[in-house]
């Protein structure tokens, strides 16, 4: 397989795609970017490695893009997850996970396909709505996310979709309700228990409090033990803050894993709920690594547009050294006119994700650690990480 690489003026590689696509004198694939002025071939099984890994990276940038500017399609949703092939590797299927526009991307979907100022892109296998619902699978079905405590009630952070969208998911208010909740996935599923299942996860960002969480994570630990769920319990939240509330999770519903809900590290008061912002900042990595000490495993989440790297980029070094898994770094994807006036103004352009990209994987190349695709469908890494050819798993 043959592919062309085309590249802007001082030679920043821009794009990749099939060829024969564009012969010397044609206009740009892309008519709305600059006058290419370099063209070369990349053959895949003929040239060496570094050819498929540029291209690869290319596809990476194009795919940051995509998760950026989000798509136009014809509903009144305000966003949708499609699962997608590129080809680059057509038979690898990957899951985004988009912001719906009517105007102002490049980016549309009709007929099966995902389009690129009218010319294809990618390939799309399917299209599913996301709606705040209680329970889905990842991994392959490896994985859950239940969302126990009602995510659709999660509301207060500036960037946040949750309050846009359809709520699917109502609160699970007392012990006989989570036990039915549990019971009939199992029966949606034709599954006979959760002895199959690695890990669990709660997603949902709704615990007032540490007591809440804690006390929350013990009476779901004990109903899916008794329906054969031995796996690890991951939280997604920033409210269980001491070592005490960390050792009882550990000890009382463990295997347990902590995703620190970070999101952003400057203009947290603006941006985040008051039980989010009030983490303060250099208490973020002692906590997590706290966590690890006291035998959870811990990671972060945070979103890639709302803050000046060349502000945040030591804290973030500092707390990805204190990880026992890569962190969910993802693009920020405004929803809502308002909220495209919270990107930071250095975060314009896919400059800024591209150098933010390249300051985290120098961080983590020599280590094992690598991001998964299950684990954040708005990622910086698809196809290519650290100057190797990458796959992030299964969705």
């Amino acid at each position: 397989m043959v592919y062309t690489v085309l590249a802007f003026q001082g030679l920043r590689l821009i794009d990749v795609f099939d060829s024969p696509r564009k012969v010397a004198g044609e206009e740009s694939y892309f008519p709305t970017y600059p006058k290419v002025n370099l063209k070369m071939s990349i053959n895949i099984e003929e040239e060496s490695s570094c050819g498929m890994v540029a291209a690869r990276r290319l596809t990476d940038q194009r795919l940051m893009d995509l998760n950026r500017l989000g798509v136009s399609m014809e509903t009144d949703r305000v966003r949708a997850r499609l699962w997608i092939s590129l080809p680059i590797d057509p038979e690898r299927e990957i899951l985004v996970i988009l912001p719906i526009w009517h105007s102002g991307t490049p980016y549309s979907v009709s007929d099966g396909t995902i389009y690129h100022n009218g010319e294809p892109f990618a390939n799309v296998k399917k299209i599913e709505f996301d709606d705040a619902v209680h329970t889905y699978v990842r991994a392959g079905g490896k994985v859950l996310t239940m969302n126990t405590n009602a995510r659709s009630f999660c509301t207060g952070c500036a960037f946040c979709h949750y309050s846009l969208e359809k709520s699917e998911d109502p609160p699970v208010r007392q012990e006989g309700e989570l036990e039915l909740l549990l019971d009939l996935y199992l029966a949606e599923q034709n599954w006979s228990d959760y002895s199959a299942v690695e890990r669990i996860g709660l997603s949902t960002g709704c615990f007032k409090t540490e007591l809440h969480a804690t006390s929350h994570l013990i009476v779901l630990r004990n109903a899916l033990a008794r329906r054969g769920f031995r796996g690890t319990l991951q939280l997604l939240s920033s409210v269980v803050r001491s070592r005490e509330s960390l050792a009882k999770i550990v000890n009382e519903a463990g295997p347990f894993h902590l995703t620190l809900t970070t999101e952003c590290l400057e203009r947290r008061d603006m941006l985040l709920k008051d039980s989010k912002a009030s983490l303060r900042r250099n208490d973020m990595t002692r906590l997590l690594e706290i966590a690890r000490k006291e035998g959870a495993g811990c990671d972060f989440t945070y979103i890639v547009g709302l803050d000046d790297l060349n502000e945040v980029e030591s804290e973030l070094r500092d707390m990805s050294s204190a990880v026992t898994q890569f962190p969910k770094f993802q693009v920020f994807q405004p929803h809502a006119e308002f909220m495209k006036r919270l990107r930071h103004s250095t975060a314009a352009d896919t400059t800024y994700y591209s150098a933010f990209r390249d300051k985290v994987t120098s961080w983590f190349v020599n280590r094992e650690l690598r991001p998964e695709h299950w684990q954040n469908y708005r990622s910086l890494w698809y196809y290519e990480f650290g100057g190797a050819e990458f796959n992030g798993g299964i969705v």
